[in-house]
């Protein structure tokens, strides 16, 4: 009973040049490690300042985000005048001064990636890239307004450990209060020019829309990071979707895929947080098997949620594969979420109705976070992966953009009840255990 009446308070607490747009996602100061294996000279890529300021949007402007001429081709940044920015990844400077909309400075440079990447471009489309362009928009060639200016010239070779310039005033900056526009365009230079001619520094998709040219800049890193390291081994509990819509969920035994239709993965729970997996990435599993879904399809026989009127605990009522009816409890409102469900698929019963329900689905025990959520405790710097029944923390920010994880899919819950809604705490998930690819015996 104890036991119980922990849960139940638990989940009650729980209930209780930019030319003139980006979304906004929470970041953690977790990782000091942002550093990924990418390109030419020496495999680095990173956050213009870091993975913590790159959630603070100026004015709501995310990519593709509708304002001033067109949809949003960035992410604005909100930054202190003199913020000093540095480049994703080393490359060429190709343009280095004003330009309309972005004020007394913006730096173009030029990448190259030492193979081909998969990338989602503006159109939502996936498309190889070897090129790109990073653009950094309403900057100054100096720390102070009147100090010493960079020395920084078109054709001159940065590292990721460069400043670049630094934020200009709002006086100067060509477009409001003081930020970073940052935007991901995937041409070459020469070829930037030649398709766009003088719009090639575009921070909007006017006169003409160039979206399909452009990538979302959060989601751009996390795809260059995870491409340039192959993640062959992933938690149980992962959901996998490779370039053809295929989904499949990592077994307990952690190489084995269950092939998984779309309405199941969403039904039970998955889709919310599914990671993109190259071909060869799904090619390091041992073996193939079809995912067996945990409820019954049958009309009247489908998964519901419902609580009492005098009880705060929600429940989930379902007819599984063998022909029973159980219930389990959800331990916390993030293990309702974690499942797929939203507080509007709540159903409220009276006390009689509530009884007859209980007395027809015998309790099987408390559902806690899904398996492949991610988990942290509030005011703690550590995330964890929920897998085998276990929260494993991972290791640093490279491991966590490796693996194709995402901070808006992190629940934060007080650290007390961690091990009640996550498990005990399990082994640490490092980028070694992940890149190895079982299949190859590497």
């Amino acid at each position: 009973m104890k036991m119980w009446f922990v849960f139940w308070c638990v989940f009650l607490v729980m209930c209780i040049g930019c030319e003139a747009h980006d979304t906004q996602e929470v970041q953690s100061d977790y990782f000091a490690d942002n550093e990924a294996l990418v390109a030419e000279c020496g495999g680095v890529t990173r956050y213009p300042t870091s993975e913590v300021d790159f959630a603070r949007l100026y004015a709501g402007r995310s990519f593709l985000v509708s304002g001033g001429p067109g949809a949003h081709l960035g992410r604005d940044i909100l930054y202190p005048e003199g913020t000093a920015i540095k480049p994703i990844m080393c490359g060429r400077i190709v343009y280095y001064g004003p330009a309309t909309g972005y004020g007394s400075l913006v730096v173009a440079i030029e990448h190259r990636l030492n193979r081909a990447v998969s990338i989602t471009n503006g159109d939502g489309v996936r498309v190889m890239v070897t090129t790109f362009l990073s653009l950094y928009g309403h900057l100054r060639t100096s720390a102070t307004p009147n100090g010493a200016a960079l020395p920084w010239r078109v054709n001159m070779s940065v590292s990721p450990n460069d400043t670049i310039g630094y934020v200009q005033s709002d006086a100067h900056n060509g477009d409001g209060a003081e930020h970073l526009h940052i935007g991901i365009r995937l041409q070459s230079a020469a070829d930037a020019q030649q398709s766009d001619g003088r719009y090639w520094l575009r921070g909007y998709d006017s006169p003409t829309s160039r979206r399909g040219y452009f990538a979302e800049p959060v989601g751009f890193l996390r795809q260059l990071a995870n491409a340039q390291q192959l993640i062959g081994s992933h938690p149980a509990g992962t959901y996998l979707v490779q370039p053809d819509g295929q989904g499949f969920v990592i077994a307990p035994n952690g190489s084995t895929l269950l092939q998984i239709d779309r309405l199941t993965a969403d039904r039970e729970g998955y889709v919310q947080r599914a990671i993109p997996a190259e071909f060869e990435q799904v090619n390091c599993y041992l073996a193939l098997s079809v995912y067996r879904a945990r409820f019954s399809d049958q009309p009247g026989r489908r998964p519901f949620i419902g609580r009492s009127q005098s009880d705060p605990a929600v429940s989930l009522f379902y007819g599984d594969q063998q022909g029973g009816y159980h219930r389990d409890t959800f331990v916390s409102w993030e293990a309702l979420l974690s499942h797929g469900y939203v507080a509007d698929q709540i159903g409220w019963f009276d006390t009689s109705e509530w009884s007859i329900l209980q007395r027809n689905h015998p309790l099987i025990g408390v559902a806690r976070l899904q398996e492949g959520s991610l988990v942290k405790a509030r005011d703690a710097p550590a995330i964890y992966v929920v897998s085998n029944g276990r929260r494993r923390p991972i290791f640093n920010w490279n491991t966590f953009q490796a693996m194709g994880y995402e901070l808006k899919n992190v629940y934060s819950i007080p650290a007390a009840t961690l091990d009640a809604v996550a498990g005990p705490l399990g082994p640490v998930l490092r980028l070694e255990e992940a890149t190895t690819c079982r299949a190859r015996g590497i």
